[in-house]
């Protein structure tokens, strides 16, 4: 997994390569927890060129979602990949984060 961040005015776009899974994880939260701790304010993370995520990882978005939520801060996920976009349907998490169709759609929310 290749995680790179980008300022696009007051949002933290997060670009995010590869699975989101047991392995991966752990590099995955030390980079959200920084964020955390900074009180990021608004955070994309973009999840088009995401493959595969298992529980693990859907629970580490969660958790980052609620970490940031606590600080003030929001994040949304955009460009899911069809295949992440069906475990999403799935396991209902697509209820409960905010999920956009594009990179665009999604920064015109924060506006």
């Amino acid at each position: 997994m290749k995680l790179r961040r980008e300022e696009k005015g007051d949002v933290t776009v997060c670009y995010i390569a590869g699975e989101i899974n047991i392995n991966t994880v752990p590099d995955f939260k030390v980079t959200f927890n920084k964020m955390i701790k900074e009180k990021a304010g608004k955070v994309l993370l973009n999840l088009e060129e995401v493959g595969y995520i298992d529980s693990l990882g859907l629970a580490t978005l969660l958790f980052f979602s609620r970490g940031l939520e606590d600080g003030g801060g929001q994040m949304i996920i955009s460009d899911v990949a069809p295949k992440v976009g069906s475990i999403f349907k799935i396991t209902k998490v697509d209820k409960v984060l905010s999920i956009f169709d594009t990179e665009e759609d999604a920064l015109k929310h924060f506006e």
